[in-house]
């Protein structure tokens, strides 16, 4: 004799993540000499409080120099001495998580025809006001927000030529 039952089925989708509110990677000021150098910028052991805004950038930590380059203004960061980890701000399902974080190997940044690159990124992902994680699983708060954090290393070069240098790099978070 033949058995017949109903299986339900069924699916969540969820709304897609969201990057918002970039602050800068700031290495700060600095003066090359006649060695190449670098100038560290780590993040943070804990997240900050609050997530930044565009108008209001993380500026935290300090930085280090090695090899031919002089930081202007010291190695702590502040309202005075510009330099400080980047920052965005990731939205998704409350109280949910992210699998990964991924990031460039390096990125170049260009003043005219001079340039010089940045890599060695770290990062440190998570709720506010936490320690979160470097590695792993990001979580997300119970109003939906994440934070994640970007250091790096600076590569000066040579007696660099003078300027202000800039570029982008393309971060990619996925559940």
């Amino acid at each position: 004799m033949a058995a017949t039952a109903n299986v339900p089925a069924s699916a969540t989708v969820v709304p897609p993540l969201t990057l918002s509110e970039p602050s800068d990677i700031r290495f700060g000021t600095l003066a090359p000499f006649t060695t190449v150098g670098t100038i560290v910028l780590p993040v943070p052991t804990t997240l900050p409080a609050v997530a930044p805004t565009t108008a209001a950038p993380i500026i935290t930590g300090t930085r280090t120099a090695t090899g031919g380059v002089t930081m202007i203004g010291g190695g702590t960061c502040s309202a005075t001495v510009t330099c400080g980890v980047g920052g965005l701000q990731i939205g998704g399902v409350a109280n949910g998580t992210y699998a990964t974080v991924t990031l460039p190997a390096t990125v170049t940044l260009t003043s005219g025809a001079n340039t010089m690159t940045a890599g060695t990124f770290t990062r440190r992902y998570g709720v506010t006001g936490t320690a979160g994680v470097i590695t792993g699983a990001g979580a997300i708060s119970g109003t939906g927000t994440s934070l994640l954090l970007i250091g790096g290393t600076l590569n000066v070069g040579i007696s660099q030529a003078a300027g202000v240098y800039t570029g982008t790099m393309a971060v990619t978070v996925n559940y």
